[in-house]
């Protein structure tokens, strides 16, 4: 899997989401998943396939047994089409003010579709009649988490469903699913701290209500 995007995680203060700057690298880098790099190489690497985050999280480790030592931060990239992306984790904790060292590369996505966080219904991106779609209507209704990113890989659908305007210590859920309607729906992590970037316009994204297919979701 080829990878190629810089990313700089910049020190802030705690009110204030992680920026991210990039810079030209005309290597590529092919990358496993789990693979981990120095963060001064990831962001040379992604910048090339002309990445940007769109969506900073703080993971939360409910299984401790399964729990990374110092890593925390996650980035969800996409470039300006939507068709690749990737979510990454650094050794830091958004908000702190500390440069992460080391990113490591979770997971690569395509077909990327940013939403404003705010609509009542379902996006078209989002398989239904399914359980995915179940699960995820579930989480609008008790919490009020409202899809933000959908995303596919190998035939799967990712979701991360939150409130970025309660970046409290639980704030939003990563989910899979598909359209196979025996198949069950898995929530994949929990997230606190959940915002989009500074590369993504709020108010320029598309709502769920009005069912339109953000095409170019970094604005």
């Amino acid at each position: 899997m080829s990878l190629a995007k810089i990313l700089r995680q910049v020190a802030a203060p705690a009110a204030t989401a992680i920026a991210v700057a990039f810079a030209a690298n005309a290597n590529a880098l092919d990358l496993k998943l789990g693979q981990c790099l120095p963060a001064a190489d990831m962001m040379s690497q992604l910048k090339a396939e002309g990445q940007k985050s769109v969506v900073l999280a703080n993971r939360i480790w409910s299984d401790q047994e399964k729990k990374i030592g110092g890593r925390y931060v996650n980035v969800f990239t996409s470039n300006d089409s939507g068709d690749l992306g990737y979510q990454i984790e650094g050794d830091s904790v958004l908000g702190e003010g500390k440069q992460a060292t080391k990113f490591c590369l979770v997971s690569d996505y395509t077909n990327i579709h940013l939403y404003d966080g705010r609509g009542r219904l379902l996006p078209s991106t989002i398989p239904h009649p399914s359980n995915l779609a179940t699960m995820v209507r579930s989480v609008m209704d008790s919490r009020g988490f409202k899809p933000m990113l959908v995303a596919q890989r190998n035939g799967a659908t990712f979701v991360v469903t939150g409130n970025p305007d309660v970046r409290d210590s639980y704030n939003a859920v990563m989910f899979v699913g598909n359209s196979d309607l025996k198949q069950k729906t898995a929530s994949l992590e929990s997230f606190a701290q959940t915002n989009y970037s500074q590369n993504v316009v709020r108010d320029k994204l598309p709502s769920t209500d009005s069912q339109t297919i953000a095409t170019h979701p970094v604005r």
